[in-house]
């Protein structure tokens, strides 16, 4: 699975092309839907990170969606990059987006480790 490392409580920008089950992109007028959940994989409670509970980032909520290249680009917060605990060098969590396709008749996922890297004395 990829790594995606980001320093913590900063900004940054994800991107990935969304492809249908013969590897073709997906253009934005095909898919239906198109979410975004960030969850902590080290902690037992698997928390969710800043309300990104399968929120739609079809063109909002930092998502840009590509008008016929199946790329999708994710604007990261502050918040999004948030360690929930400040004792540890680093911290795991999971970048799952969702997406459906076809009417709805078709979906898909595409998963990213996000490895965030713990600064000492951040605000």
């Amino acid at each position: 699975m990829e790594v995606f490392r980001v320093p913590e409580k900063t900004t940054a920008r994800y991107s990935v092309t969304l492809k249908d089950e013969n590897k073709t992109p997906i253009p934005l007028s095909d898919l239906t839907t198109v979410t975004l959940t960030i969850y902590d994989l080290d902690g037992f409670a698997q928390s969710i990170i800043n309300s990104r509970n399968a929120q739609s980032i079809r063109n909002v909520n930092g998502g840009t969606v590509g008008a016929t290249d199946g790329s999708v680009v994710v604007l990261l917060s502050m918040a999004d990059t948030s360690m929930i605990d400040s004792t540890l060098d680093a911290e795991r969590h999971k970048l799952l987006i969702e997406f459906t396709y076809n009417g709805g008749t078709k979906a898909g996922r595409h998963e990213c480790v996000l490895l965030i890297i713990g600064a000492a004395k951040v605000s």
